[in-house]
């Protein structure tokens, strides 16, 4: 009986159907995520200008044909972007099947995908209320610009007529978010609006809805796992917690930490890209007993163009 060769190289077949593999996956399940956000063309480096911004100026009205036309001067702002590395590496035990690493729904290729998935879920989403990089005109210097948590939020105890108590996503909270994005120059008729949260604060608008007799049809209910868009909103909906690590939430807290800070955001306005594309490698590693040793790594860059495009809904967990 042969003995298997557990520690022969690996064929070049066998890692380019690895590395595709896990690129597929990941580009698959998270295609619903990065098709809320205005893709960046061309990132390149640890950083670079992802939008060169004017701000919005009126046009004059009835203005008179016998004195000289007026000239307005516009805010330019450069908001830059600083690409950040994803990346993971692991060991395969010696006697696995090299060649199961071909097969698209092969366990390693299931583990490694959903690490990546859950860590660029968290850093995409979470970044929606990061730091922006902005380009003073006059020195080029590039200033960190933290979130506005002071007049960008619908507090987590809001509601219509003031007063209201501590409580988690509701109808009412979903509205003034609305309105505070449409209480800007954005026009929300022509903008693809999203919100992102995690299951626990769908679960708390859906019992407001009901309570609200918002919508009496049960279609929710009978035809979906969860409340998927309301208001012309798409919703994205993640679990609470990630591999039992809380760490890599897509939907972070506030400065406090007690309050998730769901954000919703016009496309328009935020933006993503790849620096460096999903690459993957892997090798017998001699120092390891001739393990396969994989590695793989990739660099997303995000950011907001500008604040008003984005409002952070705070909501309280510990309200059912």
């Amino acid at each position: 009986m042969a003995v298997p060769d557990i520690y022969g190289p690996i064929d070049a077949v066998t890692k380019q159907a690895y590395s595709d593999n896990v690129a597929l996956q990941v580009q698959l399940q998270t295609d619903k995520l990065m098709g809320a956000f205005t893709p960046m063309e061309g990132l390149k480096g640890r950083e670079m200008q992802a939008v060169e911004l004017v701000g919005a100026f009126e046009a004059d009205l009835d203005a008179p044909t016998n004195v000289p036309q007026t000239r307005k001067t516009p805010v330019h702002e450069g908001v830059y972007v600083y690409p950040r590395r994803i990346s993971a590496g692991f060991t395969i035990p010696a006697n696995y099947p090299i060649e199961s690493l071909r097969d698209y729904t092969g366990p390693y290729t299931k583990a490694l995908s959903a690490a990546f998935i859950r860590r660029r879920q968290q850093l995409i989403v979470s970044s929606i209320t990061g730091t922006r990089y902005l380009r003073n005109d006059s020195t080029g210097s590039i200033n960190a610009v933290p979130y506005d948590w002071t007049n960008r939020i619908v507090s987590n105890t809001y509601q219509f007529g003031g007063g209201g108590a501590s409580t988690n996503m509701t109808l009412e909270k979903f509205i003034k978010g609305m309105e505070l994005l449409g209480a800007t120059s954005l026009d929300l008729d022509y903008e693809d609006l999203y919100c992102a949260m995690t299951v626990k604060e769908n679960t708390a608008l859906y019992q407001n809805m009901q309570l609200t007799n918002y919508f009496n049809t049960g279609r929710y209910q009978l035809e979906d796992k969860f409340v998927r868009s309301i208001m012309g909103v798409k919703i994205l909906v993640y679990g609470t917690s990630s591999a039992g690590n809380t760490g890599i939430m897509p939907v972070g807290m506030d400065p406090t930490g007690a309050y998730r800070a769901c954000p919703m955001w016009a496309k328009s306005q935020v933006y993503v890209g790849e620096a460096e594309p999903f690459k993957l490698n892997i090798e017998r590693n001699p120092s390891l007993q001739y393990q396969p040793d994989a590695w793989a790594e990739e660099w997303v860059g995000m950011t907001r163009g500008q604040d008003e495009g984005v409002v952070a809904i705070l909501c309280d967990e510990t309200v059912s």
